[in-house]
């Protein structure tokens, strides 16, 4: 694009009125919830697999996004489907 990351940053939020972070941690969350829905890893996996330090890094960035924690939420979504 031929464009710095600063004025690519400056255009993204004066479009969309979020920042570049939200947006990322926006697909994260979504890739998060796809693995967690569709998959059989443990969140160990899905947090290796996402790019996160550790199990504990993703669980506090999924509960800040989602307000459930990552097991809660794939045991809620178990339960739905059950039903």
């Amino acid at each position: 694009m031929n464009i710095s990351t600063t004025y690519l940053s400056r255009i993204v939020k004066h479009i969309t009125g979020r920042t570049v972070c939200f947006h990322i941690s926006e697909l994260l969350c979504a890739d998060a919830r796809k693995l967690l829905e569709c998959t059989d890893l443990d969140v160990k996996e899905i947090a290796d697999q996402l790019g996160f330090s550790d199990q504990s890094v993703f669980g506090k960035f999924f509960h800040r996004k989602t307000g459930i924690s990552p097991i809660r939420f794939r045991t809620q979504k178990d339960r739905s489907k059950n039903v």
